[in-house]
């Protein structure tokens, strides 16, 4: 049997038809998180003591919207709409839109680490990641069509400006539109005197998941972005508590190889398919 073959094999025995560890998963994050909003909302603790609790909670929430992308959850199509919500939900927490998740990760799995890779804007030293992330706690909250106006579609390299590229008219224009909306939700905040609890609730929490996303799920695994070949494109990397940051991700490899296997899974299908991996000579940190 060919090693490809091999590892298929082990890979749809772990893909469930549905993954209840990530439901239930799904099931204490949601709740957790409007609790936080709602301490934070209701003055009975300062919202700023909130800010690094909401920060992880909506880095957290991230893993069932990835999860929805690839359909891991449920895998039958007629659980689309719950994908959608769900990936919604998670997007808007980190400041971001279920269009440009779900887009640009696929085509990040298709363009790994080649020229058209939506992920390619993290590649360089770590200090950059951290720049843009406090960047991008201002540069997020203007408008795409006001970066379109003033660059065209030539715009700077600081996320997913350039996103249209992957993206169904339809979709671009969502984005835009909700994005949009975000936008005018803060500033709006803003205005009416409502600034302290939108930066501290809202906008420095989902940067600080956006930025752990960057560092955890795509700057530390594919670094240092030398190759777009299916075993030396992702790297593995050992360590428990890496495992626990990343959400399995120090497997990220297995994520790149198998996608339709869900997150909690990872470990055991690399500890089954170990010594296929290591023919193939795969990098191990």
């Amino acid at each position: 049997m060919l090693l490809s073959a091999v590892e298929g094999e082990a890979a749809r025995a772990l893909s469930p038809a549905i993954a209840w560890p990530t439901v239930l998963f799904i099931a204490l994050l949601v709740p957790l998180h409007l609790a936080l909003l709602g301490l934070g909302l209701s003055g009975a603790i300062s919202p700023w003591w909130l800010t690094l609790p909401l920060g992880l909670s909506a880095y957290l929430q991230y893993t069932p919207a990835h999860e929805a992308i690839h359909r891991n959850i449920v895998r039958s199509r007629g659980f689309d709409p719950v994908n959608r919500l769900i990936g919604w939900w998670a997007a808007l927490l980190l400041g971001m839109t279920w269009p440009l998740l779900l887009r640009t990760h696929n085509a990040h799995h298709s363009h790994t680490n080649a020229p058209n890779d939506p992920d390619g804007f993290v590649q360089g030293p770590l200090w950059r990641i951290f720049a843009m992330a406090a960047l991008s706690v201002w540069t997020n909250l203007i408008p795409v069509p006001l970066w379109r106006l003033i660059y065209g579609r030539n715009t700077p390299n600081l996320g997913y400006l350039d996103a249209w590229k992957v993206m169904r008219p339809a979709e671009w224009r969502a984005h835009q539109i909700a994005h949009a909306m975000m936008c005018a939700g803060v500033w709006t905040a803003l205005m009416l005197g409502y600034g302290t609890k939108v930066f501290a609730l809202y906008v420095v929490p989902a940067t600080l998941g956006r930025l752990t996303m960057g560092v955890f799920l795509s700057w530390l695994p594919h670094r240092p972005f030398a190759s777009d070949c299916r075993y030396q494109a992702t790297a593995l990397r050992r360590g428990r508590l890496l495992a626990l940051i990343s959400m399995g991700h120090n497997l990220h490899l297995i994520h790149h190889l198998w996608p339709r296997v869900p997150f909690y899974r990872y470990p055991k299908l690399y500890r089954q398919i170990a010594p296929l991996l290591h023919d193939r000579g795969v990098r191990i940190r």
